[in-house]
């Protein structure tokens, strides 16, 4: 049994196919590495943003009159924000403007932070500055034993990844406003240094840097996080888990066999609907009820 997430042939056409719009911020610190640059210049396209619409569906901002004149009047058509170093561009109050956005479906990436802040309530979490020596982050065992579905790291419980960042900034959460917080990897102090959770109908993400230092490196983390990136932009707008059932022929004796697979679905609502094919196509369906959600019925092929 193997799940997956839509794969993404063209990712610049799906963005406009699909009418997804990506926003980019970075104040010109970003690391330029390599799986990041692939992402953003390769398959999304992004291209610096000097009128509206941009050229493409993935908009670079790099100034804070480029997100005056064009972020905010344009806000809701944005689906994904990815703020890779926003230094400056964004102020306090501009995350009050961005948390309401998340809470209404957005779904926001954050690296380092909010200079002249020490902390801030953001989307439902709290980043806190800390500017002192910085020290490696471990993914935690509770990821192992709950992985993210969109960032994946290698390694196990017993033998977690671990890599240097290039800034010791973290967030905590606040359980009354978030679900699904995810303490993904903490500094040796247990500080969040890579997070994930809900706010209202959105998804945030926050990662102390997506920069390594050279001398220690992970050497995936850029890669891992540009692949969280297309698997969210494959789900953002179908929301749906593509599932494939690989059958081995059975021996001769055997005339027949049952096969068991279960989903965990959070969702109370009841348009939730559960497609069976194999090779001809479409052999059954089962659309579940808020109960049915968590004891679905047994469907036979």
């Amino acid at each position: 049994l193997t799940t997956k997430y839509l794969i993404v042939d063209n990712f610049d056409n799906y963005l406009i196919e699909h009418d997804i719009r990506v926003a980019y911020i970075t104040v010109g610190q970003s690391c330029g590495d390599a799986a990041i640059n692939q992402l953003l210049t390769n398959d999304l396209k992004c291209t610096s943003i000097t009128g509206w619409p941009g050229t493409t569906h993935c908009d670079k901002y790099t100034s804070s009159s480029d997100v005056t004149s064009y972020l905010w009047p344009h806000l809701s058509e944005y689906s994904i924000i990815f703020a890779e170093d926003p230094g400056t561009v964004l102020d306090d109050d501009s995350y009050n403007t961005i948390s309401e956005w998340v809470k209404k479906g957005g779904v926001l990436l954050l690296s380092r932070g909010i200079q002249g802040a020490n902390s801030i309530d953001l989307a439902g979490i709290t980043w806190h500055k800390d500017t002192g020596n910085v020290e490696s982050l471990t993914v935690t065992s509770a990821y192992y034993s709950n992985p993210d579905p969109y960032l994946q790291y290698e390694g196990s419980a017993s033998s977690p990844v671990s890599w240097k960042p290039q800034a010791k900034h973290y967030v905590t959460n606040n359980p009354s406003l978030t679900t699904q917080y995810r303490d993904i990897a903490n500094f040796p102090n247990g500080n969040n240094g890579v997070a994930s959770w809900h706010y209202g109908d959105g998804l945030g993400y926050y990662f102390s840097s997506v920069c390594e230092d050279p001398q220690t490196p992970y050497g995936l983390l850029a890669q891992r996080i540009a692949e969280a990136i297309r698997r969210i932009i494959g789900t953002v707008k179908t929301n749906y888990l593509q599932t494939n059932i690989t059958i081995s022929p059975l021996p001769a004796k055997i005339t027949s066999f049952k096969t068991t697979f279960k989903y965990n679905i959070s969702k109370s609502e009841t348009d939730i609907l559960v497609l069976y094919y194999n090779k001809t196509g479409l052999v059954n369906y089962c659309n579940l009820t808020s109960s049915q959600a968590t004891n679905p019925p047994q469907e036979k092929i």
